[in-house]
C-alpha cells in the first residue's frame, strides 16, 4: 500500500515553524503519511519523517512574494501529492493553480490578517482596514 503523500508549502513561516513543522507535518509523518514541506530554507533535508525542500530565502519582501510563488508551484508540482496545504495569503494564486489542476487543496489561514495588516505600517495605507466593518 503506498503512502499519502502530503505537501506542505510557505513562502513566510520559518521551516521549523512551530505550528506548520511541529504539529502537522511531523503528526502527519508519525501517522505513515509522506511528508513533504517546502519552505525558505538553505538545504534540503528530511527530519523526522518530514522532507524539507528548500526554496530560495529572498533579501525583501516584493521578490519573495513575486519570485516565491512560480518557485513553490514548480517545486510542488514535481511532487505530485495528494494534498496541497499551503499557508500564506501570497499563495493563494498557487492554491488557485494546483485547484485548476484537478489538485486537492487546503488553505490553512491562522493568523488574524485584519489586525495584522492594520498593524503592518507598509501595508495599512494601501489597505485601509476598519476591523469592526470587515
Amino acid at each position: 500500500m503506498t503512502k499519502t503523500r502530503v505537501v506542505h508549502l510557505t513562502s513566510v513561516h520559518h521551516p521549523f515553524d512551530n505550528r506548520i513543522f511541529q504539529k502537522m507535518c511531523r503528526s502527519l509523518a508519525k501517522k505513515d503519511f509522506e511528508v513533504y514541506l517546502i519552505a525558505a530554507a538553505h538545504d534540503d533535508s528530511e527530519i523526522d519523517g518530514v522532507k524539507i525542500v528548500a526554496i530560495k530565502k529572498w533579501p525583501n519582501r516584493i521578490l519573495r512574494m513575486s519570485l516565491s510563488p512560480i518557485e513553490l508551484l514548480w517545486k510542488a508540482l514535481k511532487l505530485k501529492a495528494s494534498i496541497y496545504h499551503f499557508h500564506d495569503p501570497e499563495l493563494i494564486p498557487v492554491g488557485i493553480a494546483l485547484r485548476l489542476l484537478g489538485k486537492r487543496v487546503v488553505y490553512d489561514v491562522h493568523e488574524d490578517y485584519v489586525s495584522s495588516i492594520s498593524q503592518k505600517a507598509y501595508l495599512y495605507p494601501l489597505i485601509p482596514l476598519n476591523p469592526r466593518n470587515a
